[in-house]
């Protein structure tokens, strides 16, 4: 009891708490504002993370642990410095990875859409269903045991391309087998083995590939002359875009109006508009070409009101470049340039000028042709354009101006940025030369080998070397022929994809035939089979042979 009333008194005489008064008269504390601490660049950064699944707290702009942790999970995905830190770089990265991925799933979702429409078509034709049956096991692995050696001893196309065939049993990666195996049989189709054709058709697993070969086919078989084949071909092809395609190949191919009616019918039933459009400018050319000029006026004049409809304003450019191509290659080159004032891209421009330019020349309006040439910004194309105009002023007789068109088109070449592209025009110029010694004299050999050091491609330079050959060959040129052949084996060796010396060789084959040169073609044949015998890469020998065995099919009408 005395220890309570202790306690008590003790309590009664401390002084009291002081309480904290709010001073009377000041304002009261602001609430907290969020947004006024906000950051901009930080809201972009955890909308891109939220984006990609690595954020779920709120978009404030507020940067606090929940961010940082998120950042650091995507620099640690992504392989870059994991330092936590907001960055308009990071920011940038994130948006962009982001947009690449939705584009890329938007791609494949396409993807998936057309493989299926193209299979239910396929499917849904009697006459096509058959290509989309299972092929036996192991019909996909190469026989190791095969020998070549009668084949590359005597080569004849059906073995060339059972070599190609077998070869592609090699490639694993999907696309690069049904690409090489699209190459064979528009090479089987070129040399009548239907049968074979059929079977590569079967390999390639993709539906949209089958439906474009099923094109292939058809056009391969107009190329060859056999144009009833081609119809037949043609007629099987469930797509319509595809079939529409075949038969302007094929009008194209054939003498007689009968494909005509044919390709106008397909042509109905193509609802992508700039694809109807590309393909009624080709359909105009050929009818030009074939003499119904009418007709060929009145399809660009359907195509540019087609083209003109308010709802394809999304590619009334490249139906108008298409339009004034077709009127140049038809020898209107006025009525092409006349679209120009409509057109405001320039690559659609320039492709336009390029077309009527090489019209104008065609029509020996060289005059014409060097001011629309003029107006060519793109310093790449104009050489080869002024080198077109040489030549017709060469054939006109005026070679004092062809030579100055030539050097000037010389003198521009250097003006050229890229690699390739300066070596190929320098080319162009280099074989307009050649064509004027053969034709005019207007050049010796020795100029021409000089000016021919300025093609620094390997393989534009062989090319060019071998058509000196061809024209030193044709007119007996005895002294000089050994030395450029000597430049060209050289040249030719300097080539290092073993592929495109192929390729060389092979269309050297088909230009040597055409021009009659037979021995001058066995020898190119020779040539490029001796390379492709010893490549081993499975894609590109596969490549090789089918483009041999084309080749051959030519060596051998």
């Amino acid at each position: 009891m005395r220890l309570l009333a202790a306690l008590l008194m003790l309590s009664l005489l401390a002084p009291p708490i002081a309480w904290a008064a709010k001073p009377i008269g000041l304002p009261p504390s602001p609430p907290r504002n969020d947004f006024l601490l906000s950051d901009p660049l930080v809201v972009r950064v955890q909308q891109a993370l939220a984006d990609e699944g690595l954020y779920k707290g709120p978009i404030n702009g507020l940067m606090g642990a929940p961010t940082a942790r998120a950042i650091r999970a995507y620099q640690r995905r992504s392989g870059l410095k994991e330092d936590g830190a907001v960055s308009e770089e990071l920011a940038q990265h994130i948006e962009t990875a982001f947009q690449i991925r939705n584009l890329l799933q938007r791609l494949e979702k396409a993807r998936s859409t057309n493989i299926e429409n193209a299979r239910k078509s396929l499917l849904d034709n009697p006459a096509t269903r058959h290509l989309l049956d299972a092929l036996p096991d192991g019909a996909e692995i190469a026989d190791p045991t095969r020998d070549t050696t009668a084949c590359f001893s005597a080569p004849t196309p059906a073995c060339l391309l059972g070599e190609a065939a077998e070869s592609t049993k090699a490639v694993s990666r999907d696309e690069l087998r049904f690409w090489a195996l699209g190459e064979v049989l528009v090479a089987q189709a070129k040399a009548g083995l239907a049968e074979a054709a059929t079977e590569t058709l079967r390999r390639i697993g993709d539906p949209r590939l089958v439906m474009r070969s099923l094109r292939d086919i058809a056009i391969a078989r107009a190329a060859a002359g056999r144009i009833d084949e081609a119809l037949e071909a043609a007629a099987i092809i469930p797509d319509p875009l595809r079939r529409a395609e075949a038969l302007t190949a094929i009008a194209n191919e054939s003498k007689d109006r009968g494909p005509l009616s044919l390709v106008h019918a397909s042509l109905e039933s193509i609802s992508d508009q700039d694809r109807r459009i590309a393909l009624m400018t080709r359909l105009a050319v050929t009818q030009a070409l074939q003499g119904a000029v009418g007709d060929a006026d009145h399809i660009l004049q359907r195509a540019e009101k087609m083209a003109r409809r308010p709802e394809n304003k999304d590619i009334l450019q490249p139906s108008l470049r298409r339009i004034a191509a077709a009127l140049a290659d038809m020898g209107h080159p006025e009525r092409a340039l006349s679209l120009l004032d409509e057109m405001t891209d320039s690559s659609e421009r320039t492709a336009v000028l390029i077309a009527a330019a090489m019209a104008q020349a065609r029509k020996g309006q060289t005059d014409a042709a060097l001011i629309t040439a003029e107006t060519i910004v793109a310093e790449r194309y104009r050489p080869s354009v002024l080198a077109q105009i040489a030549l017709s002023q060469a054939k006109a007789g005026a070679l004092t101006s062809a030579r100055a068109t030539l050097d000037r088109a010389l003198s521009e070449v250097d003006a050229i940025e890229f690699p390739y592209a300066k070596a190929y025009a320098a080319s162009r110029a280099v074989l307009a030369m050649i064509e004027m010694l053969a034709t005019t004299k207007a050049y010796d050999v020795v100029t021409v080998l000089e000016t021919m050091e300025r093609i620094e491609d390997p393989r534009l330079k062989a090319e060019a070397l071998w058509a000196l050959s061809g024209v030193l060959a044709d007119h007996h040129e005895a002294d000089a022929l050994p030395d450029v052949r000597l430049r060209a084996e050289q040249t030719s060796e300097t080539i290092r994809s073993r592929l495109s010396r192929v390729w060389m060789f092979a269309e050297l084959t088909s230009s040597r035939m055409l021009k009659g040169d037979v021995p001058a073609a066995h020898r190119s044949f020779r040539k490029g089979l001796s390379v492709a015998a010893d490549m081993g890469n499975a894609w590109g020998r596969a490549r090789a042979l089918a483009k041999l065995a084309s080749a051959l099919v030519d060596l051998e009408k």
